[in-house]
């Protein structure tokens, strides 16, 4: 059997649910990750990533795609001028909340964590069956690792435990 302690990360970078977006996304870009534990007085208060941010983009945009369609007349153009100022004032303002949104306001508020003692198969399925590409490890609600799914696959691809 090998465990989740045996592949998991113990240096684990992490952020604070106050932290800004635009904050977030350097950090994104300094360390080439693309997912980070939200950590609040030292316990796992949630999990984000890059794709949490993107439902939050596509989402806005759906509301103002759908304030375009309304104000479009039934040739398919804007119905004037006017109309077409305030759709682009719509999607400045989209921009704006995204810049001033928080890791706390996208982040998964429960993420599906693994035990550092559990089977790495366990830790598998659990990827699997949530369809999650890192795990967060957690002793108690203490942080105590990350497993990512490329953590198993160096794993599998060197033929041995890390070490």
């Amino acid at each position: 059997m090998t465990s989740v302690a045996t592949l998991m990360q113990r240096d684990v970078v992490t952020v604070v649910m106050d932290m800004p977006l635009p904050e977030l996304e350097r950090r994104f870009l300094s360390t080439s990750v693309s997912g980070f534990p939200v950590v609040e007085a030292g316990r796992l208060a949630g999990l984000v990533s890059r794709s949490d941010i993107l439902r939050q983009i596509m989402s806005k945009r759906t509301e103002a795609q759908a304030l375009s369609d309304f104000y479009r007349d039934i040739s398919g153009f804007a119905a004037d001028e006017t109309m077409t100022r305030s759709l682009t004032d719509v999607a400045e303002m989209v921009g704006s909340r995204i810049d001033a949104l928080t890791v706390g306001d996208v982040m998964v508020e429960s993420p599906v964590v693994v035990a550092p003692d559990a089977d790495i198969t366990e830790a598998c399925g659990l990827m699997r069956r949530h369809d999650v590409h890192r795990l967060p490890v957690v002793s108690g609600e203490r942080l105590v690792g990350i497993l990512s799914a490329m953590d198993i696959v160096a794993w599998v691809a060197d033929g041995s435990p890390p070490g």
